[in-house]
């Protein structure tokens, strides 16, 4: 999917319970898009590393919660923090289908024209964090 429009999808908000629609929250600035789940070690390794992304200037951080159970997510984020502008439910897995996910954690930069421009299977962690980083950095110029 690099180089090629993020699929669209509408599911619920994990924490709203409004619709997360796609054409909402896509489109404007560089959005990295998280998939991750509570049953997911590396997930919880790499958090640190997305709250830091959450932090910076011009960069929208959304979660996708995967196959995983909603009130352990919403402990989750409320015990470790939330680094997520909104966060997409992706209860049987269909989202992430479409992504081509096929493990957990799975991070996407998406530009502002809604193209895949990198992908990060498995997690964030000190060794990645500066090239991925960079990476927003050259997309974002």
């Amino acid at each position: 999917l690099i180089n090629k429009k993020a699929p669209r999808f509408e599911t619920l908000s994990l924490f709203n319970n409004e619709n997360f629609i796609f054409e909402k929250e896509f489109g404007r600035e560089i959005v990295i898009v998280n998939f991750f789940a509570t049953w997911c070690g590396p997930c919880r390794v790499e958090h640190k590393y997305i709250i830091s992304l959450s932090k910076e200037k011009g960069i929208k951080v959304i979660g996708i919660n995967y196959k995983d159970d909603r009130e352990k997510a919403i402990q989750w984020l409320n015990e470790l923090g939330n680094p997520y502008s909104n966060v997409a439910i992706d209860l049987n897995g269909r989202i992430g289908m479409d992504w081509g996910v096929y493990g957990i954690p799975e991070t996407f930069i998406v530009n502002k024209n809604k193209i895949i421009k990198h992908r990060q299977a498995g997690p964030i962690t000190k060794e990645v964090y500066k090239d991925f980083f960079k990476r927003i950095k050259k997309i974002n110029k």
